[in-house]
């Protein structure tokens, strides 16, 4: 009997586009690497919107992602909510995404602990950026995940995203909350990292890339 669970995107899959690249495998617009797939390649059986209770926050530097930073959440609740977008699919399919996000083939061996992250909240399953499976809840009787930053933000090195990274996330949320240029120009600029490297006239700039 095949196993689903929701799997909640926070970054540039939230942009349908994107993520199906990590299960069909391919090139998303504005990365510079391509995704291998999964080993399964059916299509997700559902998705919908969803508000996590988490802080997002950019940093490191990405190879696919021009050397910028890319989103994570805090794992620790906030009162500060990250639009975010889940789909339903497999458990292998989600095994898979979760190597693909921490550069591992999708052939690799990896635990990753769903029902200690169930039970515990979060669990640490790989040392790779998205190391970190959290569990969020459920919906229609199925378990939500997700996946983060091993490190908290007080040890992590922040830094801004690249304008297509930026687009990227911008194109999704506007698919799925269809945001207003202020609204998005608000939204990315008070998330943490990305006031590094832009100022609030120069993120609406990019952001209007997408209203042209």
């Amino acid at each position: 009997m095949t196993e689903y669970v929701w799997y909640a995107s926070y970054g540039s899959n939230i942009s349908t586009d994107r993520f199906l690249c990590y299960i069909t495998g391919g090139q998303a617009k504005g990365a510079l690497t391509s995704e291998e797939g999964c080993r399964d390649n059916s299509m997700p059986v559902d998705s919908k919107t969803i508000s996590i209770s988490r802080k997002q926050y950019f940093a490191k530097a990405a190879k696919r992602w021009q050397n910028q930073g890319v989103a994570f959440l805090e794992c620790t609740p906030s009162l500060e909510f990250t639009f975010g977008k889940m789909y339903l699919i497999t458990k292998e399919q989600f095994e898979d995404v979760v190597k693909q996000e921490n550069a591992l083939t999708v052939d690799t061996a990896l635990d990753i602990k769903l029902e200690e992250a169930r039970e515990w909240g979060s669990a640490v399953v790989t040392k790779g950026w998205y190391g970190r499976i959290m569990y969020l809840g459920s919906e229609n009787g199925y378990p939500i995940y997700t996946f983060t930053n091993i490190n908290c933000i007080e040890d992590e090195v922040l830094k801004e995203p690249s304008r297509e990274y930026i687009l990227m996330i911008a194109s999704g949320l506007i698919e799925n909350y269809n945001m207003s240029l202020e609204d998005l120009t608000h939204y990315f600029y008070n998330k943490t990292g990305v006031s590094l490297g832009y100022s609030k006239n120069e993120v609406k700039n990019i952001l209007n890339l997408l209203f042209i």
